[in-house]
């Protein structure tokens, strides 16, 4: 407690009694500091003939919005109690109390200058949780739009034109008793139209030609075309790749890790060669695949019809074949136990195939760019 009488200051450690002298009133003085107050209290007229007390935190600044001393209210008021306590003697001598008074005014300086700098050190870090908040938002960002580019859902074909493509890979007497898939992007392939004569067709999108070779898939392309069909043999073996392909990537599998679990799954055999001799159809008059994906991820547009047979274990040594998307002549294509080999058609017969689906091309030619065939070079 401090109180002013006759011009000069005491101050007085609590707890305090209670007083039996008479509350006069009261002054709000409006002061820079303790030190000003007190002064300013000492020239009132009350304090010549009667007592002007004020609590031991009279002087702090109160006022959020001041211009004066800022800081922690609560901090000051209890580093002045304490240091009250501290001076556990009562003194009439004002020079005494005035000395007490500037050693609290340097601890309350003190105090100020520790919660400043506190303050502006947690500012800083939290300057700092914010640019790295900022620069982790950026970074999960622009991941996350490479992840939504590389696993954005495939636009499907016209449904009349994708079965249109798909059935163009079966010769006529094939085709009208044939059971068709086209691709729900939300889900894997979907049976349209279920046949008879036990062959399947479908337009493949993704073309498990990807998952071959070491090269990484990054994306997932949306101009793959691969009009093919299986027989009973066929579908049991080759062509379910093809399924477990388009239905997780519906899901939401990495293009990456589709790649990997594909080949892991040729690897362990999860994927059986096919049980007998048979025959996948492929006389589409366009094709857009890879041109040697046991190399590189290198894509074209080609005009090859071609029939293939399987031949698990057969090699181009064992046939005589001749590599090469151009050759005419037999070839072996994946050597190994889901090996084909392919047997193009004749330049009459493809010459036919393209007449017959004219008006086909055409609107693929229309909806992009790629599913033009080459008119300069000729066709394959």
């Amino acid at each position: 407690m401090y109180a002013v009488r006759n011009s000069k200051v005491s101050t007085t450690d609590g707890p305090f009694a209670e007083t039996k002298a008479q509350l006069g009133g009261f002054f709000l003085i409006n002061a820079r500091d303790l030190n000003e107050a007190i002064q300013v209290a000492s020239r009132l007229p009350g304090a010549r003939l009667g007592c002007i007390e004020g609590p031991a935190y009279l002087g702090v600044e109160l006022n959020p919005f001041s211009t004066g001393r800022t800081g922690p209210l609560s901090i000051l008021r209890s580093a002045k109690r304490l240091s009250t306590r501290e001076n556990a003697s009562t003194t009439n001598n004002g020079d005494e109390a005035m000395k007490t008074i500037t050693q609290h005014k340097h601890r309350e300086s003190a105090i100020l200058d520790d919660s400043r700098a506190k303050e502006v050190k947690m500012r800083k870090v939290q300057t700092i949780a914010v640019i790295a908040g900022l620069l982790f938002s950026l970074t999960a960002s622009a991941e996350d739009k490479q992840t939504r580019e590389a696993m954005k859902k495939m636009e499907p074909l016209p449904r009349d034109l994708e079965i249109q493509l798909a059935l163009s890979a079966l010769p006529p007497h094939l085709r009208d008793n044939a059971t068709v898939h086209v691709l729900n992007p939300e889900k894997g392939f979907e049976i349209v139209r279920k046949g008879t004569n036990g062959f399947h067709a479908l337009v493949d999108r993704t073309d498990d030609a990807a998952f071959r070779g070491a090269w990484p898939i990054t994306e997932y392309r949306d101009d793959l075309l691969v009009p093919i069909s299986f027989d009973k043999a066929g579908i049991e073996a080759q062509m379910q790749v093809m399924f477990d392909v388009a239905e997780m990537q519906a899901k939401g599998t990495p293009p990456g890790e589709l790649k990997s679990l594909i080949k892991d799954r040729y690897k362990t055999g999860y994927y059986k060669a096919p049980q007998r001799v048979g025959i996948s159809y492929m006389l589409s008059p366009i094709l857009r695949t890879y041109e040697n994906p046991d190399e590189s991820a290198r894509v074209g547009t080609f005009n090859f019809p071609h029939i293939m047979y399987y031949a698990p274990n057969v090699s181009n040594e064992d046939i005589g074949g001749k590599p090469g998307p151009g050759s005419l002549y037999p070839q072996v294509i994946t050597p190994g136990l889901h090996g084909y080999i392919i047997q193009p058609l004749g330049l009459t017969e493809r010459t036919a195939i393209n007449k017959e689906y004219e008006e086909m091309l055409g609107r693929l030619c229309k909806i992009k760019e790629a599913w033009c065939l080459p008119k300069e070079k000729g066709q394959y």
